[in-house]
């Protein structure tokens, strides 16, 4: 198994008001970030999770650049976000309509750091990995 952490080209204000107001914009404005460091492909791979903050109540623009960039129709994607799991369903949402026949297998989001959560998020992964 790899991590492979996208980066942005720009870069995010550290304040947590003023990156509020940016995701709130790129979501508005419909903006695709460039990244920086995107993987080479995503040929070697049968199951992706895609691990997120949740920003303006879906994923980060960047996660839609990303998943335009790459066919995802043969992979398993697996959504794990920090935020609520209404964000988790509109991340879902919106990789739904971008690709409808990506398929999305399960999800888990955060609402605290993995150290109250990690029985919770092992117990999930268990299942997800191993049903």
């Amino acid at each position: 198994s790899k991590v492979h952490i996208l980066e942005t080209v720009g870069v995010y204000p550290e304040d947590e008001e003023e990156l509020i107001k940016r995701a709130a914009e790129e979501h508005r404005d419909n903006v695709r970030p460039a990244l920086k460091n995107a993987p080479k492909g995503m040929t070697e791979y049968d199951i992706v999770f895609l691990c997120f903050p949740i920003w303006d109540n879906t994923m980060p623009m960047a996660m839609f650049t990303f998943l335009e960039d790459y066919d995802m129709r043969d992979k398993a994607v697996i959504p794990v976000v920090y935020g609520t799991k209404d964000g988790l369903d509109n991340a879902v949402y919106d990789m739904n309509s971008l690709f409808p026949s990506m398929m999305i297998a399960g999800g888990y989001h955060f609402l605290s750091d993995l150290t109250t959560e990690q029985a919770a998020f092992d117990s999930w992964l268990d299942t997800v990995l191993y049903g």
